[in-house]
C-alpha cells in the first residue's frame, strides 16, 4: 500500500520493469535516430564540461534569428512540363519558402530563367543536369534579409551557408544518385565537409534509400542497402528529423506491377542544429504531378500546445539541500489526509521547480559560483537524464547535450502535427484537433445509459483499524530509497 502511495507520490515506476522488449527496440531506435555515441563518451572533466555549457546552453536559452524560415524540397522529375511549373507556383504561393530546392530537373536552368522572375525568386546556385538526369537548383526569395555563400557543390549535392546577423549555420541539398555505386562519392563528399566546417548542419533532399523496414511498404527490404545508409549517416553524424503527413514521399512500381511506397525524401541535421532548433518540423505534402512528394521544413513549430503539463517528479530536486526540507515541512502540514498532502506536496514542487531549480537559475549559478560548478552540472544533468527516458546510459556519463538532443527528439516523437479526421481529410488546426480528440474519448469511455450501482452506502466496505493505523504511519527514509531505487 505504502509503495503505490509512494508512486502517486513521485510518479516514478522501477526502472527494472522497464529493460524487456520494449526498452531493447527504444535502444534500437535512438542508435538509429540519435547518432552521437561519441558525444556520451566524453570523460566529464571540467574543461570539457566548461566547454559544453558555453557551445550548448539550457534549451530555453536557444535564441535564433530564424523564427519563420522555411525550405521547400522536391524531386520535381522534370520541370519543363506545364503541370511541374503549376504545381511549383502553388507550392510557393501557399507556404512561401525562404529557399526553394528542386532536384531531377531534366532541364538547363537558362530555359526557366523567366518563370523564376515571375515567382521572384533568384538563384542560390545551380548544379546543370548531366544529359536527361540529375540537376539540383537552389533558389531563394528576392529581398531576403538571409545571406547565403556558397561553400562547395558537386552533381549530388549544392552546400552554402545561411547567414542572419551572427547566426549562420550550414545547409545542403542532396539528390542521391539512383545508381548505388556513385552514392559513395556523396557520402565522403558529406563527411568531410560534416568535419571541416565547424557550423551547425541541416542536409534535406532526396536519399534515394531508406533506414528501416517501416519506411517501406511492397517490394523486398534490402537489409545491406540500409545498413550501408545507417553507417554513412552515422559517419557524419546526423539525425534523422523526423516527420508528419503522408507516411511515405515516393511511389513506384517494381516487377509483376506491384505499387511500392518508400520514405526516400527526408532530413538530417547534426545535433547543433538540432538544439539551435528544438521545434524544427518537417511535413510531406501532398504528392500530385511528380512520383516523389514535396517535404517543407518548418524551422519554427507553430503549433506550439499552451496546455499545462501534469506533474512529473523530478529526481534532480533531491540533490538540492532544500527540497528534502520543503518536503518535511509541506508534509507536516496535514498529516491526517494523504490526498491533500499529495496534492500540497506536488504544488510546492512546482512552485520550488520555476524559482529555485529552473534552466535560468543553473545559468546564473554557474556564472556566480565556479566552485560549485562541477555539483550544478550533476543537478542539470540528472534532471535532462530522467526526461531523456534513456535507461541504457549510467547515470555518470555526465553530458548535458546528449540528454537535450534526445530530450527533443523524444518530445518530436510524442508530438501531434496532424490528424485525420473521420471524414478524411487531414487536420492541423489545434483547435479541432483538440475537439476531435475530446469528442473521441468522450464517445469511447461515456455511457449515456443509467446505471444503478444497486448498493447502498452502508453496505460500501470500508478500511479496518489496522489498515488505518498502518497508513497514518509517517514515512520512512528507507521505505522512500526502497520505492525509489
Amino acid at each position: 500500500m505504502k509503495l503505490i502511495f509512494l508512486r502517486g507520490l513521485f510518479h516514478i515506476s522501477n526502472p527494472q520493469t522497464q529493460m524487456g522488449t520494449r526498452c531493447r527496440v527504444q535502444v534500437l531506435e535512438i542508435e538509429q535516430q540519435a547518432r552521437m555515441r561519441w558525444w556520451w563518451r566524453l570523460k566529464p572533466t571540467v574543461t570539457r564540461v566548461a566547454q559544453l555549457m558555453v557551445h550548448f546552453p539550457p534549451l530555453s536559452f536557444v535564441m535564433s534569428a530564424f523564427k519563420d524560415f522555411s525550405i521547400l524540397a522536391w524531386n520535381v522529375r522534370g520541370f519543363a512540363s506545364r503541370k511541374s511549373k503549376n504545381h511549383v507556383h502553388d507550392l510557393i504561393r501557399r507556404f512561401k519558402p525562404d529557399i526553394v530546392f528542386l532536384f531531377e530537373t531534366h532541364t538547363m536552368f537558362a530555359t526557366a530563367n523567366s518563370y523564376w522572375d515571375r515567382e521572384n525568386y533568384v538563384r542560390i546556385d545551380i548544379q546543370e543536369v548531366l544529359g536527361h538526369s540529375g540537376g539540383i537548383w537552389a533558389m531563394q526569395r528576392r529581398g531576403s534579409d538571409f545571406n547565403f555563400t556558397l561553400v562547395s557543390k558537386m552533381h549530388q549535392c549544392v552546400s552554402f551557408i545561411v547567414t542572419k546577423g551572427t547566426d549562420k549555420w550550414l545547409c545542403s541539398g542532396v539528390y542521391a544518385s539512383p545508381i548505388c555505386t556513385l552514392r559513395p562519392l556523396l557520402w565522403d563528399y558529406l563527411e568531410d565537409l560534416v568535419n571541416t566546417v565547424s557550423l551547425p548542419v541541416l542536409a534535406i533532399g532526396d536519399f534515394n534509400d531508406i533506414l528501416l523496414p517501416n519506411e517501406q511498404k511492397g517490394g523486398v527490404f534490402s537489409l545491406t542497402k540500409a545498413d550501408t545508409f545507417s553507417r554513412n549517416v552515422d559517419n557524419c553524424g546526423l539525425i534523422d528529423l523526423g516527420s508528419f503527413g503522408t507516411k511515405f514521399t515516393w511511389q513506384g512500381n517494381c516487377r509483376g506491377g506491384r505499387i511500392v511506397h518508400r520514405r526516400l525524401d527526408r532530413s538530417f541535421c547534426n545535433h547543433e542544429w538540432r538544439l539551435k532548433f528544438p521545434e524544427a518540423t518537417v511535413e510531406h505534402l501532398v504528392r500530385k504531378h511528380s512520383d516523389h512528394n514535396p517535404i517543407l521544413l518548418r524551422c519554427h513549430n507553430a503549433m506550439v500546445c499552451q496546455e499545462s503539463r501534469p506533474f512529473r517528479f523530478q529526481a534532480a530536486w533531491f540533490t538540492h539541500s532544500d527540497y528534502p526540507i520543503l518536503v518535511r515541512n509541506t508534509w507536516a502540514r496535514d498529516r491526517n489526509n494523504i490526498v491533500d498532502c499529495l496534492q500540497n506536496v506536488a504544488q510546492e514542487s512546482t512552485i520550488f521547480n520555476k524559482e529555485v531549480f529552473d534552466s535560468a537559475n543553473l545559468l546564473r549559478l554557474q556564472k556566480e559560483l565556479l566552485t560549485s560548478y562541477d555539483n550544478i552540472l550533476f543537478q542539470e544533468e540528472t534532471l535532462w537524464y530522467q526526461k531523456s527516458r534513456e535507461q541504457w546510459i549510467k547515470l555518470g556519463s555526465r553530458n548535458t547535450s546528449f540528454f537535450h538532443a534526445q530530450t527533443i527528439i523524444r518530445r518530436k516523437r510524442n508530438k501531434i502535427h496532424g490528424i485525420r479526421l473521420s471524414s478524411g481529410e487531414w487536420c492541423t488546426d489545434p483547435d479541432i484537433m483538440k475537439t476531435e480528440a475530446l469528442k473521441f474519448f468522450k464517445d469511447l469511455f461515456c455511457d449515456n445509459q443509467a446505471v444503478s450501482r444497486g448498493t447502498n452506502d452502508d453496505e460500501v466496505s470500508a478500511l479496518d483499524d489496522v489498515s488505518m493505523a498502518e497508513l497514518s504511519k509517517p514515512v520512512t527514509k528507507k521505505e522512500v530509497f526502497d520505492a525509489l531505487m
